[in-house]
């Protein structure tokens, strides 16, 4: 993982495998939170009930095609409002 590869022409160097490197780093920054939901019983353990929240967003959205972008904002403004009274 710390192999560098070196240019003689310009005397530069870098890491040959970035990849590997970017991937351990992300990984390694998120191992502490990984297990939030195991602690905290509120935190869903799948992403289905956003996801499938999102979808009927859409869903809502495209029965309402010709909407411009600040009429979009609104709707979504009053969905999230209508969906949070429900809650």
């Amino acid at each position: 993982m710390n192999e560098k590869s070196y240019s003689q022409e310009t005397g530069r160097y870098w890491y040959t495998h970035k990849l590997v490197r970017k991937c351990f780093s992300v990984i390694k920054k998120a191992l502490p939170n990984m297990s939030n939901f195991l602690q905290n019983h509120k935190v869903p353990k799948t992403t289905n009930g956003i996801e499938s929240f999102i979808g009927h967003l859409k869903g809502n959205l495209n029965i309402h095609r010709g909407l411009i972008k600040s009429r979009r904002k609104k709707f979504i403004q009053w969905y999230l409002f209508y969906k949070n009274l429900k809650t």
